[in-house]
């Protein structure tokens, strides 16, 4: 049970971060306005940036309440990919009170290849090879997105004047993009699940009106949690097991395009 709450908010950050760094990117592809596609342009010509993410989640597992917040502080650079991200989560409750730092370093490599390494104490990193699942992340294009619309030509977000747009990723595509990353099933071995009927991912984006560079991105995955969840134990033969999400959300602000902050790569990055 312990393992499968893990893999749950694995699934769920991963899940989060993805949308967060790539929804800008292809937003684009929406049939909406000229602002989004002016904002992909923009975007794509972005040397770095830096971006805070929050995220919270609230969920009841076997009658016990779980809340779970997490803020990500990272740095972006785009070519070559290289990105540092520093996590810090609070888990309360069902006798998981913790609160634990992550550092994540991605780099590509002369030859394309891009690595993640991972530490939660700081000194030891473990080495993981991403070139598939970013590829995987990048195909949440035009085929992903539906009813994007403009809700506010008009709102200031940290002083900056924005465009507020709305739109669905759909479910099924987020759900590949979980099975990419390994977080499809509890073991590996088992069979795949099948997405099609997870609930849609709600995302609001703001642009900036003069740069038409992504300003802030929200998400609120409640409902494509509940039905991930649904799946997922039904694909293991686990219908007993329960969980229910009142709150799945995160918020990603952008900053420093092209002025975010250089950083080095730890020797244990290797």
């Amino acid at each position: 049970m312990k393992n499968m709450k893990k893999r749950v908010m694995a699934a769920f950050l991963t899940a989060a971060m993805v949308i967060a760094t790539f929804a800008p990117a292809s937003a684009a592809t929406l049939n909406a306005n000229q602002y989004l596609n002016k904002m992909t342009k923009a975007a794509n010509k972005a040397a770095s940036y830096e971006m805070t993410t929050n995220v919270v989640q609230k969920a009841t597992m076997e009658g016990q309440a779980v809340d779970t917040k997490a803020v990500s502080k990272q740095t972006v650079f785009t070519n070559p990919i290289k990105s540092k991200s520093v996590t810090t989560t609070t888990i309360s409750g069902a006798g998981l009170n913790s609160k634990s730092k992550t550092t994540v370093y991605v780099k590509q490599n002369a030859k394309g290849k891009i690595y993640a390494y991972t530490s939660t104490d700081g000194s030891k990193y473990e080495k993981m090879n991403m070139t598939g699942m970013v590829d995987d992340m990048s195909g949440l294009d035009i085929k992903s997105y539906s009813n994007a619309k403009i809700v506010k030509k008009n709102v200031k977000v940290n002083k900056i004047k924005t465009v507020q747009i709305s739109a669905e990723i759909k479910g099924s595509d987020l759900g590949e993009v979980l099975a990419a990353a390994g977080l499809g099933s509890a073991e590996d071995g088992e069979d795949a699940i099948d997405y099609s009927t997870l609930a849609s991912v709600k995302v609001t984006i703001w642009v900036d009106k003069k740069t038409y560079l992504p300003v802030k991105v929200s998400t609120d995955m409640t409902e494509f949690l509940n039905s991930y969840m649904t799946v997922l134990y039904q694909s293991l033969g686990m219908d007993d097991m329960s969980v229910d999400y009142s709150e799945a959300t995160s918020t990603a602000t952008y900053t420093k395009f092209n002025h975010a902050k250089n950083f080095t790569f730890p020797k244990a990055c290797k």
